[in-house]
């Protein structure tokens, strides 16, 4: 079998995603042997899921603070202190917002072992989780996002 993009080199591997054929040059162009086409592929698909976790976290964070803010759960008189107001929605955002980066790390570090738990036990250990989640996002939220805007840049299709 001849290579898919050069036609007069011989074949030494398969792309692992469509299997055409890949000759030296062209399979040792990524880590593994992917043509260009699956790699973009790869790319677009890595690059729209990133995407969607910083639109998730950051829509999620806005709702909760349009909703915290709204509903004045607080309890709290604005009017006195004009910027108190500011501050309040900057800081109920950024503690809202890593609520989801606190699950996704606290999921990545969670045992098996929850699986097995009667309906009761879910009940608490999500409960649990969700007031451990915005402790823990607090930390994740900085470091989860600058890595996404990271992996973002370096993904650049061919």
């Amino acid at each position: 079998m001849n290579c898919f993009y050069h036609t007069e080199n011989q074949s030494v591997a398969q792309c692992f995603d469509c299997g055409k054929g890949l000759c030296h040059t062209c399979a040792a162009q990524f880590s593994s042997p992917v043509c260009e086409v699956c790699y973009n592929r790869r790319i677009k698909s890595s690059r729209s899921e990133i995407i969607k976790e910083l639109l998730i976290t950051y829509g999620f964070g806005a709702i909760l603070t349009f909703f915290v803010l709204k509903g004045d759960l607080w309890g709290l008189n604005f009017s006195a202190f004009p910027y108190a107001a500011v501050i309040m929605t900057v800081v109920t955002f950024y503690a809202t917002s890593g609520i989801i980066s606190g699950w996704k790390s606290l999921t990545a570090i969670t045992p098996q072992v929850f699986l097995f738990l009667p309906l009761l036990g879910w009940l608490f250990y999500f409960l649990i989780k969700f007031v451990l989640a915005f402790f823990v996002g607090l930390l994740a939220l900085p470091i989860r996002t600058i890595r996404n805007i990271i992996r973002l840049n370096q993904l650049k299709p061919v």
